[in-house]
């Protein structure tokens, strides 16, 4: 089933159910696949709390990046100096990264 929803007065929530009236899907045991693709009007996908960042936010990953970059080269200075591995703040700044 294919549909298209539009609303142009304000932001909403939409809420969306499936059910099986007609009783086709018996034997599906109780599977169902679905894929919802939601656009705002201007046909992008950022909400509308988002949509004055889209500017920012690569802004701001590029000044994480500069500061995860910075941050691991106090710790590898830090290992050659001291020999100590950190490995803690190893890990967390892995999983910053990921």
């Amino acid at each position: 089933m294919n549909g298209t929803i539009s609303q142009k007065a304000r932001p909403h929530v939409w809420y969306f159910t499936a059910s099986d009236c007609k009783g086709n899907m018996k034997d599906i045991k109780n599977r169902i696949k679905f894929e919802f693709t939601f656009l705002n009007s201007d046909g992008s996908h950022f909400s509308t709390e988002e949509s004055g960042f889209t500017l920012y936010y690569p802004i701001l990953l590029g000044f994480f990046c500069i500061m995860l970059s910075s941050n691991l080269v106090k710790l590898y200075k830090a290992f050659k100096k001291t020999e100590d591995f950190e490995t803690n703040l190893v890990c967390l700044n892995i999983s910053i990264a990921a």
